[in-house]
């Protein structure tokens, strides 16, 4: 998550970089000393992270990463869609005494299955 945070402040500025030589022109005075600031702190995190200073860039992102939190209803969506991913990958093979009766075929790791429980004209499913 962190490395994620770092590269959006990097990309950031380098957007808005690329957004004032499209438009020469038209650049004013406040908007040039923004770009500037962006550019010092674009090289500042970069000269940090070469030197390995992780501790000293996630400072900085800290103070100007804008992000916000993910809600509920997005971590469960994409909780959900990890686990599908996981369930349709992951196969093991079977041990070896099972190896000498029949041929060798991958089985999946995890196996799905829903089971309604009826309490208190309550429904539960467990999985």
């Amino acid at each position: 998550m962190k490395q994620i945070r770092i590269h959006n402040i990097l990309e950031k500025t380098r957007k808005k970089k690329e957004k004032a030589n499209d438009s020469k022109n038209g650049v004013e005075g406040e908007s040039l000393a923004v770009m500037k600031e962006q550019e010092n702190l674009r090289k500042k995190v970069t000269d940090l992270i070469k030197k390995q200073k992780l501790p000293a860039v996630r400072k900085i992102v800290k103070g100007k990463d804008d992000s916000k939190p993910w809600n509920a209803d997005a971590r469960a969506k994409v909780g959900s869609r990890l686990i599908e991913l996981l369930l349709q990958t992951a196969y093991i093979q079977p041990p070896c005494e099972q190896l000498a009766d029949s041929p060798s075929e991958p089985r999946p790791a995890f196996v799905h299955t829903f089971r309604t429980v009826s309490y208190e004209n309550k429904y539960v499913v467990i999985l």
